[in-house]
Order: C-alpha cells, then sequence, then structure tokens
C-alpha cells in the first residue's frame, strides 16, 4: 500500500514539473531597455527559454538579451 502511494505521488510531481505552459519570450535593447519584440512559447519552462534565446532572429543583434517571463 505504501508503495503505491509513493508511486502515485512521484508520477503526479513528474507530472506537474513537466506540464506545458505558456511563457511570453520578450527581447530588449540592453542599453534603453525598450522591448523589441514580444511572443508567447507554450512549452515547458526549459524548453522555452532555450527557444526563446536562440530562435529570436532579434537576439542575435549585439546589444539585445532575450528572457522568457
Amino acid at each position: 500500500m505504501k508503495k503505491s502511494i509513493l508511486f502515485v505521488a512521484a508520477l503526479l510531481a513528474i507530472g506537474f514539473t513537466s506540464c506545458k505552459k505558456d511563457y511570453t519570450c520578450e527581447c530588449k535593447e540592453t542599453s534603453t531597455g525598450t522591448i523589441l519584440s514580444s511572443r508567447t512559447i507554450n512549452n515547458t519552462k526549459a524548453l522555452a527559454k532555450t527557444e526563446c534565446e536562440t530562435s529570436n532572429v532579434v537576439s542575435s543583434s549585439v546589444g539585445v538579451s532575450c528572457n522568457i517571463k
């Protein structure tokens, strides 16, 4: 019985940490703080962060930083 409860608890914990959510990828000019672009990414937090930092064309510009909110 205890093993069953622990197993279910472990599955729930894994399920809640890997849920896809909506995150906003916001790219700002570092010197002025001006928002250059903003878009929504529906994924896990780790994948959304990676996608935000790598796939945005604006982020490749010098002086621009992209972060998820």
